[in-house]
């Protein structure tokens, strides 16, 4: 998971409408409506920014292939810490006691490794309901074994 970024210096913040961000693709959605984006216009072509939800945005030092270098990193290193701790089957029990987000991660990537389709989600209370709908599904299936991923 890419880290939440630090506001930068005021300077180099400013509050806009769409228009002015133009030419901006969201790559990560950071939650809560924030996105890592990348330029795909001048004069920043391949520029990474911060977009905030409230229309704030801010640059980064990051290059795109440094973002997308972290970015696979850390699904690489997410993946071995859940097939580590899922070495025994996974344990719904450990994932309903951990906090919200943990949960909503998890409930995600254990759709995704069964091949369900995630909704879009239009509210908070709407991804709770799913979180819990899905834990409990999880529950009546057989334990999901994973396999590390090789050295290569």
């Amino acid at each position: 998971m890419l880290p939440e970024p630090e506001m930068q210096d005021p300077a180099n913040y400013f509050e806009g409408s769409w228009a002015d961000i133009t030419g901006l693709i969201g790559v990560i959605e950071e939650g809560c409506g924030h996105m890592t984006a990348v330029a795909t216009q001048p004069p920043g072509v391949g520029q990474v920014l911060g977009l905030g939800a409230d229309g704030g945005v801010w640059e980064t030092d990051r290059s795109f292939d440094e973002l997308y270098d972290q970015w696979l990193d850390g699904l690489i290193a997410t993946y071995s810490t859940l097939v580590e701790d899922t070495a025994g089957g996974v344990r719904m029990h450990t994932i309903r006691s951990a906090d919200t987000l943990v949960q909503w991660k998890a409930v995600d990537r254990l759709a995704s490794m069964r091949g369900i389709t995630r909704p879009t989600f239009h509210s908070v209370n709407e991804i709770h309901a799913w979180t819990a709908e899905m834990l409990g599904y999880y529950e009546t299936l057989s334990p999901l074994r994973l396999t590390p991923l090789s050295q290569a």
